[in-house]
């Protein structure tokens, strides 16, 4: 099944829903409603509504010695263990806060991450350039997340 989805669309819902979702989001500290839909996502995959989890036109593969990430129909980055989790932490560091440099670039571990706006961008090196994808903070904290899990099930102990 192939779903086609305008980025930044608008969703029509009755105003008593749109005020159920306002009324969830101030509950969670003022989320934006991203976070909130997030949250109600995390929900549902916690009770085995949603099965996998995954984020549109992202790809981490596992390899025995590290993993794979692909952005879109972009060309695949290849990165150790280690590094991914330094990219993870990295990303899980500006989507949180606690990094509030513009920008930080790995030269050990080839990716880039910088701000855009109240989102950031990920740069990851490729053999023929650059690949890179943009979010907002609640979407790259669930990338980070992707790719600990990732390494979690690959990654000798």
């Amino acid at each position: 099944m192939t779903i086609n989805i305008k980025t930044n669309v608008n969703v029509a819902m009755p105003t008593e829903r749109a005020f159920q979702l306002r009324e969830l989001a101030d509950a969670l500290g003022g989320a934006t409603m991203s976070e909130t839909l997030q949250k109600l996502f995390q929900a549902a995959r916690d009770q085995g509504l949603i099965k996998g989890h995954s984020i549109p036109g992202v790809r981490i593969n596992a390899l025995s010695d590290g993993v794979v990430i692909q952005f879109d129909d972009q060309e695949r980055a290849g990165f150790t263990f280690d590094a991914a989790l330094a990219l993870a932490d990295t990303v899980r560091q500006f989507a949180n806060g606690t990094n509030t440099t513009p920008l930080f670039v790995d030269m050990d571990h080839e990716f880039a991450v910088r701000r855009k706006g109240r989102g950031l961008i990920v740069t990851l090196n490729t053999l023929e350039g650059a690949s890179e994808k943009a979010w907002n903070a609640d979407i790259a904290a669930e990338f980070a997340d992707l790719i600990e899990k990732t390494v979690a099930t690959k990654r000798p102990q």
